[in-house]
């Protein structure tokens, strides 16, 4: 049965992303119709996440699927956070409740770790990009590295990504690539300190 569980929602997670890649392909978008869609991706996220602790909240069995991405599979980010939420911080009903609302309240936004992942992930589904494994290492990575740091490097399209979604702006961090023009603005910053 646990197997069934798992096999048949491997690509959830994806379904809807996938649909506006394949509504869009070919369409010239508007800057309004990319932060439509970008802010439609992230609600979404919120939603899923709400859904998914409330199931395992109304006694479901708790579990981590996967997502497929080719032929590689990666732990459903949703199920890795609500699976440790109880069963390693062993979170009460009423912590429950209150993590709900607030997330119905207030997204992502007090959760840096969340709100860049599912940026990232939003930004590229309507950038029409495909999505590879690695991309979801760097995802996680950066969600994780750009919180905490004052200066944060990494490649040049993923440092592109950052700046276009203002992140860099709001968790404070100056984000360098390795290209030669970001090299010097480095070298400046540090004799500037």
């Amino acid at each position: 049965m646990f197997k069934q569980d798992v096999k048949a929602t491997f690509t959830e997670s994806l379904e809807d992303i996938n649909i506006i890649r394949n509504a869009s392909r070919g369409f010239k978008s508007t800057l309004e119709f990319d932060r439509n869609a970008y802010e439609l991706m992230k609600k979404r996220a919120e939603r899923e996440f709400n859904q998914r602790l409330l199931w395992a909240y109304k006694g479901k069995r708790i579990f981590v699927r996967a997502d497929q991405f080719g032929d590689k599979q990666v732990p459903n980010w949703i199920d890795s956070i609500i699976y440790r939420l109880f069963e390693v911080h062993k979170i009460t009903p009423r912590e429950i409740e209150r993590l709900m609302k607030h997330i119905e309240k207030r997204g992502f936004m007090d959760f840096p770790q969340l709100d860049i992942k599912k940026s990232l992930i939003g930004l590229n589904a309507i950038q029409q990009k495909k999505e590879q494994e690695s991309d979801h290492i760097d995802f996680i990575r950066l969600a994780v590295g750009l919180p905490p740091s004052d200066i944060l490097f990494t490649d040049k399209r993923r440092k592109a990504e950052i700046v276009e979604l203002g992140l860099d702006k709001k968790y404070k961090c100056h984000v360098f690539s390795g290209t030669p023009e970001d090299l010097k603005s480095f070298k400046e910053l540090i004799r500037s300190l």
